[in-house]
């Protein structure tokens, strides 16, 4: 098992191939190299945040090194990038969705961190990361070899621990929330120890597991009947649809007291601008600006709302929380703002009724010291300007 893990890993990125990615995202080789440089122990140190932060990290990270194809990036990877733009999307997805696993909504404080260092955009940053992490993988699946274990990946990153620190950029670490790749080593190490014992001590006599199949099943019989009316109950109840007229005989179902459904009723009032909504059943993938299928809908709807009043203009403004770095949290919040304008631009929302801000973390609707005021202040809120 060698232990210049970045060595070998910076070998895939030789120069054709840094090449090829500057001309992707439109930068200088440079500038491409110095982004491709401080991705890769990024990406590393992702692995290790990923080992340490929960007992399954380890078992997800070897999942995903054996099922996910990218032991066949590193021999194609030229050939990826050289392959139009339908090659490159495939290669940067299955980038950014393994980043979004690693990082979760970190990731936009640490691409936010390789932009600065390095001197790229911040989109461009968050591409060459996309690019990279499969590569990166992939020469880890072929160093651990064909019977990867949670404690040989724990070796071969702790190998590697004094060149990730050395060349992570600034900032990525405490993205991640800690000081130094050492607290990520302690903490992945805690983990695996702890994940091994607890699978040594697991052991439950096949009395205690016919009882409790016997009791599921017992419940099951008793509480089925309750449960498939409850389902019902929920379906329809949960969310109440009301039909919303708009101008030239078009309605539109949306949800009851809801953003659309205000949105409208206001626009067709004789009550005056501004007024501001937050956007609800908005959602992006952890730390990027795609969105979600289901969000999808929501902007779909908005657009026919938009449409059917050609005289509103409105302002987008995106928000995160405070977790990470403020500028990238402020580059993210305006680039998931852009998302939503671009879509509605797409629908025929004219671009001039639409304008975009990004504020970050500022003006927050909750506490930033827990999960739940944390997703409420990552929200996009929609400023009718003039009616």
């Amino acid at each position: 098992m060698a232990s210049d893990l970045i060595g070998l890993v910076q070998g895939v990125f030789n120069s054709s191939v840094v090449d090829q990615m500057g001309k992707v995202v439109g930068e200088p080789a440079a500038k491409t190299q110095a982004a491709v440089s401080g991705a890769v122990p990024s990406v590393l140190a992702g692995v290790l945040n990923e080992m340490g932060s929960s007992p399954g990290g380890a078992g997800h990270i070897l999942s995903a090194l054996t099922r996910n194809g990218f032991d066949r990036v590193v021999g194609s990877l030229p050939s990826m990038l050289g392959g139009g733009s339908a090659s490159v999307d495939q290669l940067v997805g299955m980038g950014k969705q393994l980043l979004g696993s690693l990082f979760g909504e970190k990731l936009g404080a640490v691409s936010g961190a390789l932009a600065g260092s390095s001197g790229v955009s911040p989109s461009s940053a968050a591409s060459i990361l996309g690019m990279a992490a499969p590569a990166v993988m992939g020469t880890l699946g072929r160093q651990l070899g064909s019977n990867p274990s949670p404690s040989g990946l724990l070796g071969l990153l702790s190998s590697s621990k004094d060149a990730i620190a050395r060349f992570a950029p600034a900032g990525v670490l405490g993205a991640l929330g800690v000081r130094n790749v050492d607290e990520l080593t302690r903490r992945a190490s805690g983990m695996v120890e702890r994940t091994a014992s607890a699978e040594g001590r697991r052991w439950i006599p096949l009395v205690a597991i016919a009882a409790a199949v016997l009791l599921g099943f017992l419940a099951w019989q008793n509480c089925s009947r309750s449960a498939r009316e409850a389902q019902n109950t929920t379906t329809t109840g949960a969310r109440k649809l009301a039909a919303v007229s708009l101008p030239g005989g078009s309605t539109l179902n949306v949800e009851q007291d809801a953003f659309l459904y205000n949105l409208a009723r206001f626009l067709g009032s004789p009550d005056p601008a501004p007024k501001t909504f937050v956007f609800d059943h908005l959602n992006f993938e952890s730390g990027g600006t795609i969105l979600t299928p289901a969000s999808s809908v929501t902007v779909t709807d908005l657009t026919k709302i938009l449409n059917a009043y050609p005289s509103a203009q409105v302002k987008l403004v995106g928000y995160t929380d405070t977790t990470g770095d403020p500028k990238a949290n402020a580059a993210l919040s305006l680039a998931r703002a852009k998302t939503v304008a671009d879509l509605l631009a797409k629908g025929g929302v004219a671009t001039a009724r639409v304008s975009t801000e990004g504020l970050g973390s500022a003006r927050p609707v909750a506490s930033n010291d827990t999960e739940e005021g944390r997703a409420k202040n990552r929200r996009i809120e929609l400023t009718v300007l003039q009616k």
